[in-house]
């Protein structure tokens, strides 16, 4: 019998002989090896998870919590969480089943932590995994903030926070944040003022820090909770 390569689809065979009298499989034609039926099958190919797309993760600063959350990658029956604090070396390994969200509790306060996910898939009792997601990196704080109304404007007073590289701050007309605008600081500023707002208009508004860890990568901040200011 002539090899058979296994596919996805099935099973193949490796080069074997059947003897026409007794049935029996061999290696060879001279009948030197005998072979059982098991021995000859190649198993079906095995496609191993696809890699987890949009990863996203939220900083919860006084639960001390990261939620993690992502796309079900195709092949994947359970993921794994791997995280670590930047400037270690060993990662710590979370098995979390078929979930796509999951939270991470007891993370340290103000620090850069870096998160990945992979799928994983068990065939026959053997595992097989899939390649870990995109870095997400996250600072585990958030800068200090202080207003100041003026007439159609308010000032902001940013941090200071340690290796800032910009702030992002949002402002709205509702509390839900909904159309919120967005703009963003330089690192080094610690006052910003918001212009162009209505005069007698209560704006809510929210502010991150990113900061540069020390492998010279960003690493995004937690949302400060939201605050209110009124315009005169």
């Amino acid at each position: 019998m002539e090899a058979v390569e296994a596919t996805y689809e099935a099973a193949g065979n490796i080069e074997y002989y059947r003897c026409t009298s007794c049935g029996k499989i061999f290696a060879d034609a001279n009948a030197a090896e005998e072979l059982t039926a098991e021995a000859v099958v190649v198993p079906m190919l095995v496609k191993a998870p696809e890699k987890v797309a949009n990863l996203s993760t939220t900083v919860y600063v006084k639960r001390k919590q990261i939620r993690v959350s992502f796309d079900q990658a195709a092949e994947a029956q359970e993921y794994q969480i791997i995280y670590r604090k930047a400037g270690d070396e060993k990662w710590t390994r979370v098995k979390i089943g078929s979930q796509t969200t999951y939270t991470l509790d007891n993370m340290e306060e103000n620090s850069l932590y870096l998160i990945r996910v992979r799928g994983v898939k068990t065939v026959d009792g053997k595992k097989y995994y899939g390649p870990y997601s995109s870095v997400s990196r996250r600072w585990t704080d958030t800068p200090a903030v202080s207003f100041k109304a003026n007439k159609k404007s308010a000032t902001l007073t940013l941090g200071p926070v340690d290796n800032a590289i910009r702030y992002q701050v949002r402002y709205a007309l509702s509390k839900d944040m909904k159309d919120a605008k967005i703009v963003y600081v330089n690192g080094n500023k610690s006052s910003y003022k918001l212009k162009g707002l209505e005069s007698g208009t209560r704006y809510y508004i929210r502010v991150r820090a990113y900061v540069s860890g020390p492998d010279g990568k960003k690493y995004n901040g937690a949302l400060t909770s939201v605050r209110s200011i009124k315009t005169r």
